[in-house]
């Protein structure tokens, strides 16, 4: 599904709406016992409280549904918790905590 801008936009965001709701809430997958923290997303009262349509006309605009003292932060922001994690899987060799002194 494919969002342009046309003037059937209501009318395909009317059956994109009717295929989100068709998805599950939950997908089954078959795996190892869980392993970790169970992570889950919940909505604010913003993004309940704003209809579909609003919330995809909006982000076409390049705006978003969301608490008005919420930052959304931009790529840079986490750049250091990527370069952490390359790190720790080993693709990348790990910095040295500490300079080593001439003596």
């Amino acid at each position: 599904f494919e969002v342009t801008r046309d003037t059937n936009l209501k009318s395909r965001l009317a059956k994109l709406d009717k295929l989100i709701k068709l998805l599950p809430a939950t997908l089954e997958v078959a795996s190892k016992a869980a392993v970790g923290v169970a992570h889950k997303r919940e909505e604010t009262e913003e993004e309940t409280q704003t209809a579909l349509d609003q919330k995809l006309a909006s982000a076409l605009e390049g705006n978003t549904v969301a608490p008005d003292n919420q930052v959304l932060q931009d790529s840079d922001y986490f750049a250091e918790n990527h370069k952490e994690m390359l790190q720790h899987i080993g693709a990348v060799e790990k910095e040295p905590d500490y300079v080593p002194s001439a003596l």
